[in-house]
């Protein structure tokens, strides 16, 4: 966030409090004053940190709340809380049947990881994409 108010103005620079990333002591955001004259070039690096932090956050989240599971009780847990890894045999009338019991639908297939063969979490049908399918729920 970016604050320029009129004393701003007459003393020549932007208070900038850094929302993501470090905090102070009390939880709040650390602010930071920077002349006019290196604001623009500062902004860039700013959002290039900014985006390195968010992502390794997101990156983080994803990885302690994804699991794989071949058991349809597992898949339901899994997913009230996370992302799960299963296969799926690419009916529509499946994915409805797990929407309703679960609340997950496909997220993606992922186009990293190893091939792998199973059969539907709900149907016991051969997996048509030959590999797990991210499941979750929608916020």
């Amino acid at each position: 966030r970016a604050e320029l108010g009129p004393r701003d103005l007459e003393a020549g620079h932007v208070l900038v409090a850094h929302r993501v990333g470090e905090h102070d002591e009390k939880g709040r955001a650390v602010k930071e004053t920077i002349p006019f004259a290196d604001f623009v070039e500062r902004v860039p690096h700013m959002l290039d940190e900014y985006h390195g932090y968010l992502l390794a956050r997101a990156d983080a989240f994803r990885e302690e709340n994804t699991s794989s599971t071949d058991d349809w009780d597992a898949f339901a847990e899994q997913v009230s809380t996370g992302f799960a890894l299963a296969f799926h045999c690419g009916r529509p009338e499946c994915e409805d049947d797990i929407k309703s019991a679960s609340a997950a639908t496909p997220r993606c297939i992922p186009t990293y990881g190893e091939a792998a063969e199973g059969v539907c979490i709900r149907c016991d049908n051969p997996s048509t994409y030959g590999k797990r399918v991210v499941f979750s729920r929608a916020y």
